[in-house]
């Protein structure tokens, strides 16, 4: 007598939900570069990877490990749900089905609390009571659910890290604006010591800037050229003393805060 069955499995995922579907919905060969000891090939069969009736070709080691036998299921996509980033597979040709049949493959994504969470459901048919649970089908999907995170949050990780080093870059094109903005206004200055500020905004991160001014005295090097009118010679006074008073500003502090 026929069994049916259930298994369910939850991944805890570190990257946005909507990431991991995409992998699943529209680049299923890229598991074979995520997670080579796991998945040695994704071949679209027919249709469009992220069609229903589409059939996809998965190439797997069920052993997760290269040195291990390759299994091989065909399985067609039953539905595509992208507001609940859900898809539905129904396993159509390959060795499982010798054992279960037949399989539904349900793979769909869900908050829980501060959680996020990739969950793939097996639903099945044993071919003989006394078979096990495939449990070790989910086992192979979820480990490969945890390698596609892990590579997307390292990749999101890193493209963040390139964005801050841009954002710096603008940020310092811009307080060296703000710099001769000040100049303009505290020049000429007195002296002593003058406080200001400047606010630089980038979009996301806003940063308050102290900057003080400083007066710094300096002579003047611009000579006056006389002639002698008796000898039509140049003569060269000693230069007056002129003072500049030029400010220099130094930066005391900045504070990024959150716009």
């Amino acid at each position: 007598m026929a069994t049916t069955g259930k298994i369910v499995r939850e991944v805890e995922v570190k990257c946005h939900r909507h990431q991991v579907h995409g992998v699943y919905k529209n680049n299923h060969n890229d598991l074979a570069v995520i997670a080579p000891d796991k998945v040695e090939a994704c071949h679209l069969v027919s249709g469009q990877w992220d069609a229903p009736g589409s059939v996809i070709q998965w190439n797997f080691y069920l052993g997760f490990s290269v040195d291990g036998k390759v299994e091989t299921a065909k399985v067609i996509i039953e539905e595509v749900d992208d507001e609940f980033h859900k898809i539905v597979y129904k396993v159509i040709e390959g060795a499982v089905l010798e054992f279960y049949n037949p399989v539904i493959l349900t793979f769909s994504t869900e908050d829980k609390g501060d959680k996020k969470l990739v969950i793939w459901t097996m639903e099945f048919e044993k071919v003989n009571a006394s078979l096990p649970d495939p449990t070790h089908y989910l086992d192979l999907l979820c480990a490969v659910v945890e390698d596609v995170d892990g590579h997307l949050f390292k990749r999101t990780t890193n493209s963040v890290r390139w964005n801050h080093h841009h954002r710096h870059h603008n940020l310092r094109r811009d307080v060296c604006k703000g710099f001769l903005d000040l100049k303009d206004r505290h020049h000429p200055v007195s002296d002593g010591t003058i406080n200001d500020s400047i606010t630089i905004a980038d979009g996301t991160t806003k940063s308050a800037i102290t900057i003080t001014l400083v007066s710094k005295e300096r002579p003047s090097h611009s000579l006056h050229h006389h002639k002698n009118p008796e000898t039509a010679c140049p003569i060269t006074p000693p230069p007056p003393r002129i003072i500049v008073k030029t400010p220099t500003i130094t930066v005391a502090k900045i504070e990024p805060t959150t716009q």
